[in-house]
């Protein structure tokens, strides 16, 4: 998907069959990304959003 970057695809044991680990410039492109995952056969998909620790405690700081 344009403006995403793949960093890593696991095989996984548990609950969750697979994971990708990824980099989308927006929610828009995440969710895009997701279908296309579904398309192409999987069962069922989640996307997390994700900030960087450091940007997370600014943010708090911001707010405290």
């Amino acid at each position: 998907m344009s403006g995403s970057k793949i960093f890593s695809h696991y095989a996984l044991l548990g609950r969750y069959d697979f994971l990708d680990i990824y980099e989308a410039p927006d929610e828009e492109t995440a969710a895009k990304v997701s279908m296309i995952s579904l398309s192409e056969g999987a069962f069922q998909s989640e996307s997390l959003f994700a900030i960087p620790y450091k940007r997370f405690l600014e943010l708090t700081e911001e707010i405290f």
